[in-house]
């Protein structure tokens, strides 16, 4: 595959218009509106630098060793919803400050998600309004958070993630650390489309939530698999640590 070459917001910008199917990036690159990749589009190597939204992703797109980076309340990857079918959605090698959001809504029916090798260094994920209602409290998203929302039990997305790490001891994601789900009714029940993941295994997370002292009904976790998510193995290789009110270690 040949591969475009890009170092400036311009050169970039340019490449995504033209529809060139493979990007490398050459050093640090900053100063662009949010980059959506075509399908089939993948960009390798370099630092993105974004001031609010930063990737969205589309159908069959990789991203393999480079950093993306945007103010940490922002979402540094995400996919595009009015996408029917995803197809294979790849994080290889990257890292991000922000948060890797990827939905089944709207129009997205079908897909599959693998990460190999993913590093959140910072995100704050606390002020999401939406949140998963199960047994009575409210959870945290996370800093990637993997969520069919589609209420239709027909709809199953698929994954498999190794290698996830989020935050560090001095710098702890705020929120959850890493969350798959399906949908669930008011009380917790599965009710709807199906998260089916192979393997989550994850590497070192640190979170704090930020909930407050005597808060009855919010919750996050370190490693949250939530109800409508079916993981056949969760290994956590490294250690999980949480340092706040509220913040569950490991919970399902």
């Amino acid at each position: 595959m040949e591969w475009t070459r890009v170092s400036t917001a311009a050169d970039l910008l340019e490449a995504v218009r033209a529809g060139v199917p493979a990007i490398e990036v050459d050093g640090v690159v900053r100063g662009m509106p949010m980059v959506t990749l075509a399908p089939g589009v993948r960009l390798r190597g370099g630092v993105l630098e974004f001031g609010a939204k930063s990737m969205r992703l589309t159908r069959d797109n990789v991203l393999e060793d480079v950093a993306v980076h945007c103010p940490e309340h922002e979402a540094a990857i995400l996919n595009d919803t009015s996408v029917a079918d995803f197809g294979t959605l790849a994080l290889r090698g990257v890292r991000v400050t922000g948060q890797v959001l990827l939905l089944a809504r709207d129009a997205v029916r079908s897909g599959h998600v693998a990460v190999n090798g993913l590093v959140v260094e910072a995100a704050d994920v606390r002020g999401r309004v939406e949140r998963p209602h199960d047994f009575g409290v409210d959870a945290l998203q996370g800093a990637f958070t993997l969520w069919n929302q589609q209420s239709d039990p027909a709809v199953e997305i698929t994954a498999e993630l190794l290698g996830l790490s989020a935050g560090s001891a001095d710098r702890p994601v705020r929120g959850s650390g890493v969350f798959v789900g399906g949908h669930c009714d008011w009380d917790g029940a599965a009710d709807g489309g199906t998260m089916r993941v192979s393997m989550l295994r994850t590497g070192e997370i640190h979170t704090d939530g930020g909930i407050p002292a005597g808060t009855p009904d919010l919750i996050s976790a370190g490693v949250f698999v939530i109800s409508g998510a079916v993981v056949d193995q969760v290994l956590t290789a490294g250690p999980v640590t949480t340092y706040g009110q509220n913040d569950m270690v490991l919970d399902n």
